[in-house]
């Protein structure tokens, strides 16, 4: 019986965001098999938002998938992560010419 002190968030993914793979990402690979080190590499690169947005076919994120396999610290990292570029906001300035 699997306790889990951090209920799963729904999957809120538009269709570009899910995928229909268990595993679609190397992010989400590594979060499920407890790869802490191979991870936080993942993390540090340019589309590692967009990987951490991405719900797997059954709705999982990447910290789901870590906190199923009982790596509630690597789930913690992950989440701690998305709060962290969730609150910058990527927006296309225009310039205008005078």
């Amino acid at each position: 019986m699997q306790v889990s002190h951090h209920p799963m968030r729904e999957c809120v993914c538009g269709p570009d965001e899910r995928s229909a793979l268990q595993l679609p990402t190397a992010l989400h690979f590594a979060a499920k098999y407890g790869l802490s080190e191979l991870t936080t590499r993942l993390l540090d690169l340019p589309d590692a938002r967009y990987a951490s947005n991405m719900c797997n076919g059954e709705g999982h994120y990447p910290e789901d998938l870590a906190r199923n396999s009982q790596r509630s610290s690597l789930a913690t990292a992950l989440e701690n992560f998305r709060e962290v570029v969730s609150r910058f906001s990527f927006t296309q300035v225009h310039i205008t010419k005078n």
